[in-house]
C-alpha cells in the first residue's frame, strides 16, 4: 500500500513537472554531442535539490540519424516494439544525480516522435537506495554531473 502511494505520488509529480515545462517552456542548455551526434541538453532553471547530496534534473536528447538507428537496434535487441521509431526525434529524461557519490539514476524517460507523439514511456518505481549507477569518466553523464553539481560541496547554486 505504501509503495503504491509513493508510486502514485511520483507519477503525479512527473506529470505536473512535465505540464509545467510545457506551459512555461524549458531553458535548455546544451552540454554537447555524444559519439553518434545526439545532442544533450538540461533545463538549467529547473534543477531540484532532493536532499543535501541529490539533485534532480530534466534532460532532453535530440537524436541524430545515427543515434536514431542505434536506438532502433537497441530496442530490436531487447525485443521491444520499434513501431514509428523511424520518426524518433527526441527524448526527455528525469534524472537524479548524487553529487557526493558521483552516481545517477533515471526516474522517468520518454521517447517522442517528430510530431510530438509518445513512442515509449518509462517511470521508475525505485526505492531510495535502488537503481544508482556510477558516472563514467569522460562521458555525457560526467558533463551533466559537472553542470549541476558544484565540485566543492557537491551542489549547484
Amino acid at each position: 500500500m505504501f509503495i503504491m502511494k509513493k508510486t502514485t505520488l511520483l507519477f503525479a509529480a512527473i506529470i505536473l513537472f512535465s505540464t509545467v515545462l510545457k506551459l512555461h517552456g524549458a531553458e535548455w542548455v546544451s552540454i554537447g554531442k555524444d559519439r553518434l551526434g545526439n545532442e544533450l541538453f538540461y533545463d538549467h532553471e529547473v534543477i531540484i535539490e532532493r536532499s543535501k547530496d541529490i539533485m534532480e534534473v530534466q534532460m532532453k536528447g535530440i537524436y541524430s540519424d545515427a543515434g536514431r538507428r542505434e536506438r532502433i537496434q537497441d530496442r530490436n535487441r531487447a525485443k521491444s516494439t520499434v513501431e514509428r521509431y523511424e520518426t524518433l526525434s527526441y527524448s526527455l529524461e528525469l534524472q537524479q544525480i548524487n553529487c557526493v557519490k558521483r552516481e545517477f539514476r533515471v526516474m522517468a524517460y520518454t521517447d517522442y516522435s517528430s510530431d510530438g507523439g509518445v513512442l515509449y514511456k518509462f517511470i521508475a518505481e525505485q526505492q531510495a537506495m535502488k537503481g544508482w549507477e556510477p558516472i563514467a569518466p569522460d562521458s555525457m553523464g560526467e558533463r551533466m554531473y559537472k553542470a549541476v553539481c558544484r565540485p566543492s560541496s557537491g551542489k549547484k547554486n
